[in-house]
């Protein structure tokens, strides 16, 4: 697990709310890092190769259109500490939406940033001051990274290491999820889901916007594991209306439609035409008996009148009866949501 930025904090607040006779004996040493812009990213991860631990800060400088994004880069030294300066500087590709990071490319030293662009995926060596880069692009539809985040530069998981000896990228497109290895050949796709939502106000004089269109772009949730009990990955997305399961053959490829389609049908009529409430799906292993089982959390109605209804349904014979839950829990007392996690530790 990578520390970011705000663990950081956490801790420089610690050590500057603490009384000052406990100094002499501070849990953490705290260490500044030179920045100019905004901050809107930050890891502690092995970049060039040396198995120490270095740093990283994504900056946003100036507004658009002659904004500049950078990654700084301050690299361990022998003695552990970090330069007060940065010991390189790279600019982030043009319309990077989100990024990962991973060990991709056998002749680059460290971890690789794999940045989500509108054609693909491309990969950054944060090493050195070359900044040395592969895109990968295949043909179909437009990525999800329709263009740079215009407020921030987010972490999102791209690259999966549960399919074999060598780790995937998994590219999300729109209505397609595209797997690729790290030479970019494609190892299958995979046709989930599309949902958008659109705002286009009429020419009518009364009222001027910014733009002429506007979009919301819904990403199918993932979840891989194995669903059907044979010890293969299969992969499923999700979203508030349906439930796709796409299994894995016994040589190793997946189907372009999906093998199984689950319609939840949980969104009310008022809740679908008004875009409140909500339908999250949690899929992972609850029971410890090596196949995923289903979480569904609904949330009907809006602030003042909302109901929540958490559906439980274990796997059984490698199957989720939708409509058989093997529980339900509703409450009246809150909205939200809701994850599955070992609180006990017993698996």
């Amino acid at each position: 697990m990578r520390p970011c930025l705000p663990i950081l904090v956490v801790a420089a607040s610690l050590c500057a709310s603490a009384p000052t006779k406990a100094r002499a004996e501070e849990l953490f040493e705290v260490s500044r890092f030179a920045s100019e812009g905004r901050a809107v990213a930050a890891e502690l991860v092995e970049l060039n190769g040396d198995g120490r631990v270095d740093f990283f800060v994504v900056a946003l400088l100036g507004s658009p259109p002659n904004e500049r994004r950078e990654i700084r880069v301050f690299l361990q030294a022998d003695d552990g500490t970090f330069p007060a300066e940065p010991d390189h500087v790279i600019p982030v590709p043009r319309w990077s939406a989100v990024y990962d990071m991973a060990e991709l490319v056998d002749d680059s030293p460290g971890e690789e940033m794999v940045l989500l662009r509108p054609d693909g995926v491309t990969l950054l060596s944060l090493a050195d001051d070359k900044g040395r880069s592969w895109t990968l692009t295949t043909s179909g539809p437009t990525t999800a990274g329709l263009a740079a985040d215009e407020r921030g530069f987010e972490p999102f998981k791209l690259v999966y290491d549960d399919f074999g000896p060598e780790p995937w990228i998994l590219v999300p497109r729109i209505g397609e999820l595209t797997a690729l290895d790290a030479r970019g050949d494609v190892k299958f796709r995979l046709e989930v889901p599309r949902r958008a939502n659109y705002l286009i106000m009429p020419d009518t004089g009364m009222i001027e916007l910014e733009t002429d269109f506007q979009i919301f772009l819904d990403v199918p949730k993932l979840a891989i594991g194995d669903v059907n009990g044979d010890e293969r990955v299969d992969v499923i997305s999700a979203t508030r209306h349906e439930i796709r399961v796409f299994l894995r053959r016994e040589d190793g490829a997946y189907e372009l439609e999906a093998d199984r389609i689950h319609a939840l049908g949980l969104v009310t009529p008022r809740d679908h035409i008004r875009g409140s409430g909500g339908v999250a799906s949690a899929i992972d292993d609850i029971d410890g008996d090596g196949v995923l089982d289903l979480l569904v959390t609904h949330v009907e109605g809006g602030f003042r009148d909302a109901v929540t209804t958490l559906y439980v349904y274990m796997n059984r014979d490698g199957r989720w009866r939708l409509d058989k839950p093997d529980q339900v829990i509703a409450s009246k007392a809150s909205m939200g949501s809701n994850v599955l996690y070992d609180v006990d530790g017993d698996g």
